[in-house]
């Protein structure tokens, strides 16, 4: 859906309230027109920043701020991999297109620093992989879906049940799988990571640091 800011900021309650709502108590939030329709949302910084992520809106000549979920910084602290973690939507039977709406969205409305792995983290399962050729291409599809649900269910456990903490800690359950890829490279024959070698991505974070909430 497209929508329309209309820079006007007043004290409200958002309507949105994504997991990473500020304005779920009255505080700062604007009103955005719904097109063609206009309707009036009203909604914070945050979570029109994150519906624009998420792909569920898009906002025509607008940015809004760089934000890195999950990366793995090289040895010179730059950015080789960047994670976007999304729940896996239910809604949405076409998971390749939704992966491909909301990559288009973040190089449209962010943007993604060149020569970067892009992964977008359906969470728990599939993972979608960009190669850095691929990534700066707004129609392109993934090179490499990964298929992980079995071990992102064995995390579960990690994520906390107040919907409020959830995505925090599935960025965490995420962040801490690619430490053990760091710490533990599997072969090119261990079951379902052959993508990890075919993409060239292990090589390249190697040696890396995983952090999380980053802003480029």
């Amino acid at each position: 859906m497209r929508i329309e800011p209309s820079g006007v900021v007043m004290i409200g309650v958002c309507e949105i309230q994504t997991p990473k709502c500020r304005a779920k108590e009255p505080s700062a939030i604007t009103a955005v027109w719904t097109l063609p329709g206009r309707s009036q949302v009203n909604v914070c910084r945050e979570c029109m920043e994150e519906m624009v992520r998420a792909g569920e809106w898009e906002m025509l000549q607008s940015r809004i701020t760089p934000h890195v979920d999950v990366a793995v910084l090289n040895q010179d602290s730059k950015i080789v991999l960047m994670i976007e973690v999304k729940k896996r939507p239910y809604y949405d039977e076409d998971l390749l297109g939704f992966a491909v709406r909301v990559h288009r969205n973040l190089i449209v409305h962010s943007g993604i620093p060149s020569q970067v792995f892009f992964m977008l983290a359906l969470f728990p399962s599939p993972f979608y992989l960009w190669s850095p050729e691929s990534a700066l291409i707004p129609t392109a599809r993934p090179d490499f879906m990964v298929n992980c649900e079995a071990e992102m269910l064995h995390r579960r456990k990690m994520i906390a049940e107040e919907p409020s903490e959830a995505h925090s800690i599935t960025e965490e359950v995420i962040a801490d799988w690619i430490r053990d890829i760091l710490s533990h490279p599997p072969d090119r024959n261990s079951q379902g990571m052959d993508w990890l070698h075919n993409s060239g991505l292990l090589e390249r974070i190697t040696n890396g640091t995983v952090v999380r909430e980053l802003e480029p």
